[in-house]
This record gives structure tokens, C-alpha cells and sequence, in this order.
């Protein structure tokens, strides 16, 4: 039987307990063994801040990955590395890539097992910026960056007119319906594959081993977000058909449309002017 002061006791501990959880919220595990946020928007200057305090040799680390890939890129790939169990599961990164059926001169299989072969990475900060510059340096050797959204400024209209009897017809359907899928409506990938934009590569005299079937499945193994996927993605952004890249980057084709939506007019007085 528990008295009355041991009832108190018991009270008093499960609301000491409960205070302290709100008080001292849990980490995530990569906040928790790197100590470092991967989850906001640090700059390089803040990462090397935090590797001036480990082992200030990292920061040449530091510096060779900013040579390489951007601010953007570089939070996208330490974040995916920083949630791994360990980093020693990039040697079957391999396996994911067996998985992509992008046609392609490059067995990326066997290109990753090559290089992630040629590297001991070690389970701390060091080993984490090690894999950083790896597999930035596989991406950069073997894909061209198609993938910059550099700021695009449009011309702003003058008070000028051109008389063309031009029509131009923005269509954003097809793009709209895959950036939806990949933000979480997977209702919408019937959408996809029955949209104008993609259903042609399905009809008669087109690429016999293209069909349907093939764009669902690219479809669905771009969308996931498991951490060995997303960096299969991230360094071969031309996977699934180029949609693991937009899987990576959906966030930015998505302000993208927008912007294209904002600047039509812009953008059609711009070719109205150069046909003129």
C-alpha cells in the first residue's frame, strides 16, 4: 500500500520529470552526436566556427567542400549524412543505386562502390565532412549542374507595344502535379502519368521501353526520403529520370513556377520584343 507522503513523493517526482522535458526539449539524434543544428539554414561561416572548436585542421575540409557545391547543397547533403545510424552505410549506397532504371552510360553501382571503396570515414565530425567531399566529388566528376537556381531577374515592360499576333500559352499543369506529389499529395500521381505532358510518351509510336508502368515506379522510388535514398538522389540528382534531382530540389522548382507565374507578362513582352 502507498501512504499518503509516499502519494506526494510520487506526484512531486512525475511533475519534476514532466517540467524538465518541457524545459530541456529532446534533441535530434544529429543535434545529439554532432552537436550541431543541420535542420536551419547555417552558413559555411558557422560551420567552420563549430569545426574551429573540434579540430581547427577541419576547416581546410570546410573550405574544399565550399569550392565544390554550394551553401544550399552542402546543408541538403550534411543534414541526410548527419541522420545516419553510421556513415559506414554509405558502402551500400550501392545497393540503392541497383534500384534506379535511368538509362545511362555510367554504372553508378559500380561507381560508388568504386570510390566509397577508397575512403575510411571515421564516426565523428571528421568523417562526416570526409563523406561531404567524397560524394560531392563523385557528383561533380559525373554530373553537369543542372540544377542552379541562381536569382533570374525578367525585364520589366516598358510603355511600348509590338503589334505580333503571337500566342503564348503558359501550361504549368504537368509540372504542378508532380511538385505536389512530391510534397506529401501521393493521391496526385494518377495525375501525373495521365497528364498531356507525360501521357505522350505512352502513346503508340513512341519509345517501346518507356511505358506507364516505368514512370510510377521512378515516381515512387524518387519520393522517398530515407537518408541512403536521398543521398543517392542528391549525387546523381539525373536518377529516376531526373526526378530524384527534383525530389531534392522540389522546394526550389516550386518558387520557380511561382515566379514564372508573377512574371508572365513580363516574360511574353520579352519575346514579343525579340521576334520583333
Amino acid at each position: 500500500m502507498i501512504n499518503n507522503n509516499n502519494k506526494k513523493a510520487v506526484i512531486i517526482f512525475i511533475f519534476i520529470f514532466a517540467s524538465s522535458l518541457l524545459i530541456y526539449p529532446e534533441k535530434n539524434y544529429s543535434q545529439t552526436k554532432y552537436e550541431f543544428n543541420f535542420d536551419y539554414n547555417w552558413s559555411w561561416e558557422d560551420l567552420i566556427n563549430k569545426v574551429v572548436l573540434i579540430n581547427p585542421g577541419l576547416i581546410k575540409s570546410v573550405d574544399n567542400l565550399k569550392n565544390k557545391i554550394s551553401n544550399n547543397d552542402a546543408r541538403i547533403l550534411l543534414k541526410k549524412l548527419s541522420v545516419l545510424d553510421s556513415l559506414n552505410y554509405l558502402l551500400t549506397l550501392q545497393n540503392v543505386a541497383r534500384l534506379d532504371s535511368q538509362q545511362s552510360d555510367l554504372k553508378w553501382d559500380l561507381l560508388l562502390k568504386s570510390f566509397m571503396d577508397s575512403v575510411r570515414i571515421t564516426e565523428d565530425f571528421s568523417g562526416l565532412l570526409t563523406a561531404a567531399n567524397k560524394l560531392s566529388d563523385i557528383r561533380t566528376s559525373n554530373i553537369k549542374n543542372e540544377f542552379d537556381f541562381g536569382d533570374k531577374p525578367y525585364l520589366a515592360q516598358s510603355e511600348k507595344s509590338f503589334k505580333k499576333s503571337i500566342d503564348i500559352k503558359f501550361n504549368y499543369e504537368g509540372a504542378e502535379n508532380i511538385l505536389k506529389y512530391f510534397n506529401g499529395d501521393t493521391g496526385s500521381v494518377n495525375e501525373v502519368t495521365d497528364n498531356s505532358s507525360y501521357r505522350f510518351l505512352f502513346d503508340e509510336g513512341s519509345d517501346p521501353e518507356i511505358s506507364k508502368n516505368d514512370l510510377l515506379i521512378n515516381l515512387k522510388r524518387s519520393f522517398s526520403d530515407e537518408p541512403l535514398a536521398s543521398i543517392y538522389k542528391w549525387v546523381n540528382p539525373a536518377s529516376y529520370w531526373n526526378m530524384g534531382g527534383v525530389s531534392v530540389y522540389k522546394n526550389n522548382f516550386i518558387n520557380f513556377v511561382d515566379n514564372l507565374k508573377k512574371n508572365e507578362s513580363n516574360i511574353k513582352f520579352d519575346i514579343e520584343k525579340q521576334l520583333s
